[in-house]
């Protein structure tokens, strides 16, 4: 299940390389409050390291808010840490003193808890909640907020195992211009399973020796970004050099250099555990 949070396209027109991939807008981690809301909340409380125990690997969240009153639901998801994908739905959150089922301590002291069990099947690393609250006093369609963020991180209690890159396909040599499209692979493999891998990315040396930034590439059936199949471990990028012709919109794009453009490929996990590195090298004529 994708979880539908801002996201905006970057185009970057890197010194003769033009390249387009997606990245999430930075999430923020505490309250998020609406100046116009009916009620307030003040305080967010949930673990900031859990590590899974067979006897009780569970999670508990709480919310305090004022104007309890006008307060319909509260519940709270559980999100990967760039929030694109959610792991925990709608886990409902109550002022009700009900410690077994919900963690609450104390019935209606404005403090909503919410509990959820956390398994040694999900992988080691960095996790968001995202809370929400519903009122009983707007219209249906504008009733519903995110009213927070939490950042934690979980250990799953097993050995952790670096992800592993293999299976390059890229070219060595390619023309300039956009006749010249290419599609450059990588497959990934993790001993904790594929879940686990967070990134796969590479970044670029010039033959002028200038270095780009990371980019990441994907596997997500995405065939405009170069990838075939969803969540199969091999990685896609689709690409082209610049032969000097203006981009759609009219804005100017200089022709990429011409010689030995050098590629490193690495991933990295859940744990932040960085694979090996694979260097590939393209003449660009």
């Amino acid at each position: 299940m994708k979880t539908q949070l801002p996201m905006k396209i970057k185009f970057f027109f890197i010194s003769f390389l033009v390249i387009t991939f997606y990245s999430c807008d930075e999430l923020p981690d505490g309250v998020v409050n609406s100046l116009n809301s009916q009620y307030q909340v003040s305080e967010i409380s949930a673990p900031d390291y859990v590590v899974f125990n067979q006897l009780d690997s569970s999670i508990v969240a709480t919310l305090k808010i004022d104007n309890t009153e006008v307060i319909s639901q509260v519940w709270y998801n559980v999100l990967t840490s760039n929030g694109s994908e959610t792991i925990i739905s709608n886990v409902a959150m109550f002022d009700n003193g009900d410690k077994l089922n919900y963690g609450d301590q104390t019935s209606g002291d404005k403090i909503f808890s919410g509990k959820t069990y956390f398994g040694n099947s999900k992988s080691s690393g960095k996790y968001l909640l995202q809370f929400f609250v519903k009122d009983n006093v707007n219209n249906e369609d504008d009733n519903t907020r995110v009213v927070g963020f939490h950042q934690f991180e979980f250990d799953n209690g097993q050995n952790k195992f670096a992800p592993v890159i293999s299976d390059l396909v890229m070219p060595d040599t390619v023309g300039r211009g956009s006749a010249n499209v290419f599609i450059f692979t990588v497959k990934v493999t993790d001993g904790n399973g594929l879940k686990d891998v967070e990134q796969v990315y590479f970044k670029f040396i010039r033959p002028d020796n200038s270095v780009s930034g990371t980019i990441l590439m994907v596997d997500d059936g995405n065939q405009t970004l170069g990838d075939a199949v969803a969540g199969d471990g091999i990685y896609s990028f689709k690409n082209s050099f610049s032969d000097g012709t203006p981009l759609p919109n009219g804005d100017p794009n200089p022709p990429a250099q011409t010689g030995n453009w050098t590629f490193i490929f690495q991933a990295k996990d859940k744990s932040n555990i960085l694979s090996n590195e694979i260097t590939h090298t393209i003449f660009v004529k």
